[in-house]
């Protein structure tokens, strides 16, 4: 069994057992594998628990998770920060 086949059976039985996954995310996880990479890794170097490397699709949702949980925080500092009516401008600290 050659490399590319070997992956391309490895993401036909991945995406049985993954559930519903979002036409973004089929496209990015097809485009993963046929670059040569296992669905069972992520290019973000995240890890389980376990300490093994997460599978694609968990880890991307995780990595969006905390991009977004950046941003907010981000935007809350900033909202914070800046004065508001009745505010004088100055670090909320």
């Amino acid at each position: 069994m050659t490399q590319k086949s070997h992956l391309r059976a490895e993401l036909n039985k991945y995406m049985k057992t993954i559930g519903e996954l979002s036409t973004t995310e089929k496209q990015d996880l097809r485009a993963w594998v046929a670059d040569g990479n296992s669905v069972y890794d992520n290019p973000f170097s995240l890890y389980g628990e376990d300490g093994r490397p997460m599978d694609y699709v968990n880890a991307e949702r995780v990595n969006t998770e905390m991009y977004e949980d950046y941003i907010n925080s981000t935007n809350l500092f900033r909202y914070e920060f800046e004065a508001g009516p009745d505010e004088e401008p100055g670090i909320p600290f």
